[in-house]
């Protein structure tokens, strides 16, 4: 066996010859490059000079296709093999110290071409243009790939050119097999596609050195047509096992890591501030290990999970659900996987409790979307009691107007209907809503594109905001709208939004928010700057509008405001001075002006809720840093504001400020509990204001 090893390295030295020449031509290509693209700027040169660095480390695969593609066919061009066979020795010993062999010269022959090709490659700041370490597994696992196909190419073909063919022929076919089922979300790893792919090659190396060991085992001197009959089927079927235990495992760890759940999302549904039953979570488990990222100096290295190491916000996850939960018993009613590179979904709950709506990308094979062009989004209805699920598939008019993604979701109050608006396209400012019954049928689109839109609280009628900012209501049994309000003509052009926390719960106002935008001298320049900000109440009768509130040259654009659970009063928070310091008003319907009720909160982050059953709303505020978004809290606080402007603190452990600087309202419950979360949004909790007792509902 030594024997051999020694002799396929001797017969192998002109692969050595090669992979020298191959570093030989490396400056002949900078130089023909140069001359054909003409760069003129320093950025341009290291940028070409960067390209032909990367194009350096996928040589070596090309290397292992020729040394592999000699290992037995060159042993049958020189009539040998028969001799070769007839040695005292088994042919998997004689096969693996081939393949040894073979292996070995490819990677003399590899460091060879990468030592040569990196030292006469022109460099003229002295530096690396890319860090070829973060590139050497995906480049060893294609290399390998490239071997095996060849190996077993040579195993096939009784000429050396008639294997060097088959194995670029069989390594393309493979290399567009191993794209399409990493596309189809067969990750293995989860976190870097590029690498994934590589690893899919890898794993397919392991069948086809298989197949070549059973051709040579079993296949009478490589002169018969039963190698063909048993090493193709032989590698089909390997690969096919190992590749479905491994996509197997995957789907299984996923799974499985749900008993392990880090992070816990909550969205709401329905009227702002009250969270239906059931609750709609996302849950996270099993964070990505390792990504491969790019950095200001223009060089790539592995690093820890899915972000830069000096920013704190959430790492990359690959175990991702969509949670239908009831907080009462913490059964979960429906559970959906979702993509882990790309974990976004929308869902409603219908206002009785007894449907949902998720609008959501499937899940490939393991991790990951499927990638093979702009998949649309698909909309599951489920009855939640008995599990039935009434529709589940692209909504028609989103293939047909090649929109991908659904961006809202609302049942109108009764449940009869559920909205649905898809994004603008680019270019456009509004998007397109459309109207579907309780069980997914009879789907239209209304006439007029919405910029935003909301269900009447009290009515199944949508209130819409269009591009043209002027306000209608649609009723799902007719085709025509009715106008509201239309701004002025002359007044100057205003972008306007119609948010849900601005519909009163009695359905009887609207309040749009108002920003105005103008060009202000700068040191630099003109520039567009915020120039006016102000809310806007409309009666839903159309017959009183108002400018409630207005303000000049503003520090801050949002205003978070809540109506009370009676729809009496509106509580708003404004920025005008200082963007840590707000102001907390008031207004009621009829009034000319609002009133302050309390001058000074010291926040730049304010939650608004009402509170249920009550005319007082929850004030939440909390003093953070601006950037990163999980920043340290610095100042916080928590307390209800009854109708009278009266302060009542949380009860129990809720009064103490440690409580409102670790975590975050969500909203109210059916039961009138506060949902809450810590700032690592590791749980979920509910808060009993009348008795201050804290239960964790989630995990």
């Amino acid at each position: 066996m030594r024997s051999i090893f020694l002799k396929e390295l001797r017969q192998g030295r002109p692969l050595l010859l090669f992979g020298l020449a191959l570093g030989l031509l490396m400056p002949l290509l900078y130089v023909l490059s140069l001359r054909i693209s003409r760069p003129v700027s320093p950025g341009e040169v290291d940028d070409l000079r960067s390209k032909l660095a990367f194009a350096l480390l996928w040589l070596p695969p090309i290397i292992a296709l020729f040394g592999g593609a000699g290992l037995f066919a060159a042993e049958a061009d020189r009539g040998t093999l028969p001799l070769l066979f007839s040695l005292p020795v088994s042919r998997l010993r004689i096969w693996f110290a081939k393949i040894l062999g073979g292996l070995t010269l490819t990677a003399l022959a590899s460091a060879v071409l990468l030592v040569v090709g990196n030292l006469l490659l022109p460099n003229p700041r002295g530096e690396p243009s890319i860090v070829a370490s973060a590139y050497l597994p995906d480049m060893f696992l294609w290399t390998l790939f490239a071997f095996a196909v060849a190996a077993f190419a040579s195993a096939l073909a009784s000429h050396t050119i008639a294997a060097t063919l088959l194995a670029f022929l069989l390594s393309g076919g493979l290399a567009a097999g191993i794209i399409a089922i990493t596309q189809l979300g067969a990750r293995l790893l989860g976190y870097d596609e590029v690498f994934d792919l590589a690893i899919w090659a890898g794993v397919a190396a392991l069948p086809l050195l298989l197949a070549s060991a059973l051709v040579i085992s079993r296949g009478e001197l490589l002169r018969s047509a039963r190698k063909f009959l048993l090493g193709i089927p032989a590698f089909a079927i390997a690969l096919a096992l190992i590749g479905s235990l491994l996509i197997g495992a995957v789907r299984f760890a996923t799974r499985y890591q749900r008993d392990d759940v880090e992070r816990v999302s909550l969205s709401a549904a329905g009227q702002a501030g009250v969270l239906r039953s059931p609750i709609t979570l996302i849950t996270y488990a099993d964070p990505a290990p390792y990504l491969r990222v790019s950095h200001s100096d223009g060089r790539w290295r592995r690093t820890s999970a899915g972000h830069d190491p000096d920013d704190r916000s959430w790492p990359a996850y690959r175990s991702v659900y969509s949670v239908l939960l009831d907080p009462e018993t913490g059964r979960e009613l429906d559970v959906l996987r979702l993509p882990g590179d790309a974990s976004w979904c929308t869902t409603a709950v219908s206002p009785d409790g007894g449907r949902a709506a998720i609008a959501y990308r499937p899940a490939g094979l393991t991790w990951g979307r499927p990638q093979l062009g702009n998949q649309p989004e698909t909309l599951r209805i489920v009855e939640l009691d008995s599990e039935h699920v009434l529709y589940q598939a692209p909504p028609p008019n989103l293939t047909t107007n090649r929109y991908t993604a659904i961006r809202d979701l609302e049942w109108s109050p009764t449940g009869s209907y559920l909205a649905y608006a898809f994004p603008p396209r680019v270019g456009e400012r509004a998007s397109c809503l459309h109207i579907v019954n309780a069980d997914g049928s009879q789907p239209r689109a209304l006439p007029d594109d919405a910029a935003d839109w909301h269900w009447s609280p009290t009515e199944d009628a949508l209130y819409v905001l269009d591009r043209d900012m002027t306000v209608k209501r649609f009723r799902p049994e007719s085709t025509s709208n009715e106008t509201i309000w239309a701004p002025d003509p002359d007044d100057p052009r205003t972008r306007r939004t119609l948010p849900l926390s601005g519909i009163s719960p009695d359905g009887r106002w609207l309040v749009l928010t108002e920003n105005q935008t103008g060009a202000v001298e700068t040191r630099t320049g003109t520039a567009v700057a915020l120039k006016r900000v102000g809310l806007r109440a409309i009666s839903t009768d159309g017959k009183h509008a108002q400018v409630i509130w207005s303000a000049e040259d503003p520090r801050r654009s949002d205003a978070p405001l809540a109506w009370s659970a009676d729809g009496a009063a509106l509580y708003f928070v404004v920025w005008r001075d200082h963007p840590s310091r707000a102001r907390l008003l008031r207004w009621r319907p009829g009034d000319a002006q609002p009133e302050t009720i309390i001058a000074e909160l010291p926040f730049n982050s304010v939650w608004l809720l009402p509170v249920p059953d009550s005319d007082g709303v929850l004030v939440w505020g909390q003093l953070r840093d601006e950037w990163p978004s999980t920043s340290q809290v610095h100042e916080a606080a928590a307390f209800i504001l009854d109708g009278s402007g009266h302060r009542k603190a949380l009860p129990g452990q809720a009064a103490a400020p440690d409580f409102a600087r670790a975590n975050s309202p969500r909203g109210f419950d059916d039961q009138g509990r506060l949902i809450f979360q810590p700032a690592d949004h590791t749980t979920l909790d509910s808060l009993d204001i009348d008795t201050g007792k804290v239960r964790q509902i989630y995990p």
